[in-house]
């Protein structure tokens, strides 16, 4: 049952977003990505992972470059084929040269041999279709960052990004699924 709801919620929550036009969306972005700068977590941070968006989810592209530019060890994330289910963080410094199009159309780093190991991530960025007063997450259903978030230490700020139409009341979870630490939206922070 948690299953079926879960594909119903992501197809309501996409079907909101798309009414977002691409202005709209850049606004909102910048105005989520410039409370996340202000963060005592991300100041505090030495090595950021953070996702890529794709064209439904808060814009992370600026504020990519922006932790490039403040010297912090940027990691962007990194799905393995090979190995069904799995995600590394990849270290970049620069987004230009740095990246092409990869699984699922997802811009991901050319070069996957500076991987850094889950444990020395300080503050992880994920996106995801929904989230609820409880910190809890809908991811889009592949289940990588909730993987990937078991091999991060208990120290490391897990923070969300998303517009304020993805707060709900009550986000279906299942035992794997992981919660945040922070979720931040354009009107809100949430702890």
């Amino acid at each position: 049952m948690v299953k079926l709801d879960k594909v119903h919620l992501r197809q309501l929550l996409r079907s909101q977003t798309n009414l977002l036009d691409s202005p709209q969306k850049l606004n909102l972005s910048n105005i989520i990505m410039s409370k996340v700068l202000e963060l005592e977590e991300f100041k505090k941070a030495t090595t950021v992972m953070c996702y890529i968006s794709m064209d439904q989810e808060v814009n992370t592209l600026i504020f990519l470059q922006n932790c490039i530019d403040m010297g912090k060890k940027l990691c962007v994330p990194y799905i393995d084929l090979n190995i069904k289910g799995l995600m590394h963080a990849v270290q970049i410094t620069d987004i230009e040269s740095q990246l092409k199009v990869g699984s699922y159309g997802i811009l991901e780093p050319k070069d996957i041999s500076k991987k850094v190991e889950p444990s020395q991530i300080d503050l992880i960025i994920v996106p995801g279709m929904a989230f609820d007063m409880g910190k809890r997450r809908l991811g889009r259903g592949a289940g990588y960052y909730d993987r990937y978030m078991e091999g991060i230490l208990p120290t490391t700020a897990k923070c969300a990004l998303c517009f304020d139409h993805q707060i709900i009341e009550n986000v279906p979870v299942e035992d794997h699924d992981k919660c945040m630490n922070i979720i931040i939206t354009p009107t809100r922070t949430i702890y």
